[in-house]
Order: structure tokens, then C-alpha cells, then sequence
């Protein structure tokens, strides 16, 4: 009964599998930049939390250091440098993590943004092969 449409069976299917095998390759590139960006929008959560905890006790530390050095509390010049130090070491680890927090979301966003385009590239491909007829004109 198809004879008549497909004279050539195997080219017809060999087309079929040619097609198929570009939105196979789109989809498990996007499964797998799925995957990643999951894994990447866990650790961003993850890290924020640690670092927004960080933040609070640091900025809870400072405030006693503040509060101390304003009463003349600190025995000797040596006990508040020394304590400092410490606030100042604290201050550039909490700044490496943020780095490496904005790094995370840089490459989160690089990764969207793949994501994306195959997805558009998908649809364009769907769009290219739909059979649906244009509605026809009206006067």
C-alpha cells in the first residue's frame, strides 16, 4: 500500500534514523547539562549558607573586637593586634569564598546558558519538520 509513497524503503529510514540521531544528540547533550546545572545550583546553595553563616558570625566577632578596643579592654597592644590579625585573616578567607562562590555561579550561568540555546535549537528543529498547514488566507 506505501509503495506508491516510498519507493525506496531503506533510504526512507535511513533518512529517519539521520534526523533522529541530531534531536538524540540534543537531548542528551541537555540531560546532561541538566545534570550539571543541578549539581551546581545545589552547591551555590550549599556554599551561600556556609558563607552567609560566616558572614553573620564575623560580623558578630567585629562588633565585639569594636566594642572591646572602644572600652580599652585589650591588655596590651600586642593582644589587639593579635587579634586583629585574626579578624583580617578571617575577612580574606570569606572573601576567597565569595570569589569561589561567584566563580560557581559564572560557570552556573554559562551552563543556563547552553542549556538554552540546544532547547531553542530543538524547537527549531521541531518547527522545521512540522507537517501542520498554514491557515489560509482570508479577505
Amino acid at each position: 500500500h506505501y509503495k506508491i509513497y516510498f519507493s525506496n524503503r531503506s533510504k526512507v529510514l535511513a533518512l529517519n534514523e539521520k534526523y533522529s540521531a541530531v534531536f538524540e544528540k540534543i537531548q542528551n547533550q541537555a540531560e546532561a547539562i541538566a545534570v550539571e546545572l543541578n549539581e551546581l545550583s545545589a552547591k551555590i546553595s550549599s556554599s551561600s549558607t556556609s558563607y552567609n553563616a560566616e558572614i553573620n558570625l564575623l560580623n558578630q566577632q567585629i562588633a565585639a573586637f569594636n566594642a572591646k578596643a572602644n572600652s580599652g579592654d585589650f591588655t596590651s597592644q600586642a593582644q589587639f593586634n593579635s587579634e586583629r590579625s585574626a579578624l583580617t585573616a578571617r575577612v580574606n578567607s570569606l572573601s576567597a569564598q565569595r570569589s569561589a562562590i561567584n566563580e560557581t555561579i559564572s560557570l552556573f550561568n554559562s551552563k543556563l546558558e547552553q542549556y538554552n540555546a540546544l532547547a531553542t535549537e530543538s524547537k527549531e528543529l521541531f518547527k522545521s519538520i512540522d507537517s501542520t498547514l498554514a491557515p489560509a488566507p482570508s479577505l
